[in-house]
């Protein structure tokens, strides 16, 4: 944003030039619409990077305004031949506006690395810049790379959650990052049905560990437009320190000191991220060579230029980097060190100075990209499938409470706008807000998944979201936006449940013969048939590796006609089994019509089966909550009883991998389901409900939630989750 944040500045400070007219002078409107951009640009300039979508579009009403402002004092003055000129004015503008849509479109079409970013200070775009934002022992920072990586090669099979066929720019970043963060959760719970078959969490990890030599060769040849901003910007930043030190320069001492010490400050802040903590210096005196480069680069307190002095710390710097490098680096440090050592020893003055802090700089990137790229890969290699989930959980998490407290203001937000969903749910006068209680959010949540209506999300446009319009039904809160996947095919199991109990009853008792076909598994093909409804089986690997064949066909809508026929075979196969009389078709019109009719939700059967199941939901929710607060209460156990450990033990923290495990296992919910009258029997029935309540509803949604919110919400005290907390 930094070539935008330049002309844009020139622009606005060419119009401040116009501000000497009366308060009636068109010119004065001007003024004010200068003011208003400006006000904009420093909302946008607050933000940072990546900053807001709706930022890039207010500017660009503003910009637009100040258009139509430039006409009228131009039309009102003429053109008066003065400096700069009204030309002048319309082609930066019009080029300011063309770089705020260039910027628009790339914060809604793709996350930005905050490697990248930008700042209206000239030394923000140093190399330097890099190792401060990317901290190079930061494993966290490599997987956020590495699972945007992912994200970023799944885009064109991952569908947005938006229907709208021209999306705003606000509406288009909110689902895209919404998408984002639903495949992060889904590949955090399921990674089998995510990623493709074959492949595992280590293959992400690994796909994008590739050799230098490799990326280069796989680089594009043409820069994209931020690289070449960039560019130019390194470029005129160190040519305006190469004027300076000119042999001819006519700058003062204390301009040459200025300008060493934000070079100096360059060279600290990329060089001493890279040396370990316990290098000493090689002169055999014991000093740490932190402090040593450190000290060297410290701002000079000479009152004269001293070329020589400056020189000689880049020597110290390269000679220091030189140890540490990479063998395949050595002859890049070698030539480097020979030129520092000459220039440090000869006449050369300061011409040389830039060049070889450039050179400097640019040789510690590299090895910063070294050290990144092996611990990335060592990660890869020595962590296994539970630790590399667990990584892809946190960072989950940690992406969902970002995309979903930017979009509704923050933590109040988030709380407000959950506490009227909730209310709603459980039909509760939507007044002043109040305190999110964790009983109401598990009670709202059965609620919402045994709704008539299915479940809703809130609109992606700040407009339409702001708008006194009514809420759509059964709108899920801001906390359950990322899990909706799970809760949509919860809820459609949930209703494959009822139908199934529904059908069960029409299918009759057990025939006495044990070589007729019992309920079981006529249960088990009905579940078969709903199930591929909400969850289509994915393709064999032979589909998926054959080029040749065409992609699997999506499932046809089941009837109630199909349900019958499965009804009235069983019955046939039964009757055959026992020697009884097959059914008539009276009989069978019968068992069509009472299909027909068992099946509709207003159906007294229907209505009664959803019933029961909906109170013994909400059961569960209830006992996972008050569950999950008792072990919260019970004290830690350090020591086991019957076994000795030395203090040094207890106070030890665990491996990485056991407390992945710990942390896995606090996860694991005991909840007491108590399955409902009618879906007892056959046991697949009864297996069925237990499955989707305990793993996919308590263990899966209802813990991530507490995991996730809870520390925003205040439901969990900061010894227990601190990563939600600080969020």
């Amino acid at each position: 944003m930094s070539s935008f944040a330049v002309r844009l500045d020139r622009l606005l400070d060419q119009l401040r030039t116009l501000s000497s007219s009366p308060s009636d002078d068109p010119s004065s409107r001007l003024q004010r619409l200068v003011v208003r951009t400006e006000r904009a640009y420093s909302a946008l300039r607050d933000a940072g990077t990546p900053a807001p979508a709706e930022l890039f579009v207010r500017l660009r009403g503003r910009l637009e305004e100040l258009g139509d402002g430039l006409l009228d004092a131009q039309s009102a003055a003429g053109e008066t031949g003065g400096s700069p000129s009204w030309a002048q004015l319309f082609t930066e503008a019009g080029q300011v506006l063309r770089d705020v849509e260039e910027l628009l479109q790339g914060t809604s079409g793709a996350h930005t690395s905050a490697s990248k970013s930008h700042s209206r200070t000239p030394s923000v775009d140093l190399p330097r810049r890099m190792p401060t934002s990317q901290p190079v022992l930061s494993a966290s920072t490599s997987a956020a790379a590495d699972l945007d990586a992912y994200l970023a090669s799944s885009a064109r099979t991952r569908t947005s959650p938006t229907s709208s066929a021209s999306p705003t720019p606000v509406a288009f970043a909110r689902a895209t990052a919404l998408s984002e963060a639903c495949s992060l959760f889904l590949l955090a719970h399921d990674p089998t049905n995510v990623l493709p078959p074959g492949e595992t969490l280590r293959s992400i990890f690994r796909s994008h560990n590739v050799p230098t030599e490799a990326a280069d060769k796989s680089a594009e040849p043409s820069a994209s437009l931020e690289s070449r901003i960039s560019t130019q910007l390194h470029r005129a930043y160190f040519d305006s320190f190469a004027a300076l030190f000119a042999p001819g320069s006519s700058a003062s001492s204390a301009d040459k000191l200025e300008a060493w010490s934000r070079l100096a400050q360059d060279l600290q802040d990329a060089a001493l991220p890279l040396v370990p903590s316990r290098l000493k210096t090689d002169d055999g005196s014991g000093v740490s060579a932190r402090d040593d480069l450190s000290r060297a680069l410290a701002p000079s307190t000479a009152a004269a230029w001293e070329p020589k002095v400056a020189l000689e710390a880049v020597e110290r710097v390269v000679h220091t980097l030189s140890r540490l490098c990479a063998p395949a680096r050595d002859a890049e440090a070698r030539s480097l060190a020979a030129d520092a050592s000459a220039a440090a020893q000869g006449a050369a003055g300061g011409s040389q100075l830039v060049a070889l802090v450039q050179r400097t700089l640019e040789l510690a990137r590299g090895m910063d990209d070294d050290m990144r790229r092996f611990r990335r890969g060592v990660a890869g290699e020595l962590a296994g499938e539970d630790d590399l989930r667990e990584v892809v959980r946190e960072e989950a998490g940690a992406r969902e409470r970002t995309v979903v407290l930017e979009w509704f203001g923050g933590k109040e937000g988030v709380k407000s706008e959950t506490w009227r969903c909730c209310a709603r749910a459980l039909g509760r006068e939507v007044g002043e807000t109040g305190e999110v209680v964790k009983e109401d959010v598990a009670a709202a949540l059965a609620a919402t998944l045994f709704a008539d209506d299915s479940i809703a999300l809130p609109p992606f446009d700040a407009s339409s979201a702001d708008s006194s319009a009514p809420a759509p039904p059964n709108l899920l809160p801001p906390i359950l936006l990322v899990p909706s996947p799970r809760l949509f095919d919860l809820q459609n199991r949930f209703q494959a449940l009822v139908i199934l109990a529904c059908l069960a009853t029409l299918a009759g008792p057990a025939p006495p013969s044990t070589a007729a076909e019992q309920p079981a598994a006529l249960v088990s093909r009905l579940w078969t048939i709903l199930e591929s409804e909400f969850a289509p089986p994915a393709p064999s690997p032979a589909q998926l590796a054959s080029s040749s064949s065409p992609p699997a066909s999506e499932p046809s809508p089941t009837r109630l006609a199909n349900l019958a026929d499965e009804l009235i075979a069983y019955r046939r196969r039964s009757a055959d089994a026992t020697a009884s009389p097959p059914p008539g078709e009276e009989e069978a019109a019968r068992m069509r019509a009472s299909v027909d009719r068992v099946l509709r939700t207003q159906d007294p059967v229907y209505k009664l089966f959803k019933g029961r199941l909906r109170e013994a939901v909400g059961a569960a929710m209830r006992d996972a909550v008050s569950a999950a607060e008792g072990a919260r209460g019970e004290p830690v156990q350090r020591v086991p009883t019957g076994a000795m450990r030395s203090g040094r033990e207890v106070a030890r923290g665990g491996t990485p991998r056991a407390k992945g495990a710990e942390r896995a296992q606090r996860r694991v919910r005991d909840v007491r389901m108590v399955v409902p009258k009618g879906f007892e029997a056959p046991t697949v029935l009864r297996e069925k409900v237990e499955e989707t309540v305990r793993e996919r509803l308590v263990q899966e949604v209802w813990g991530w939630v507490e995991e996730v919110w809870g520390g925003v919400l205040g439901w969990k005290r900061a010894d227990v989750d601190e990563s939600a907390a600080s969020a």
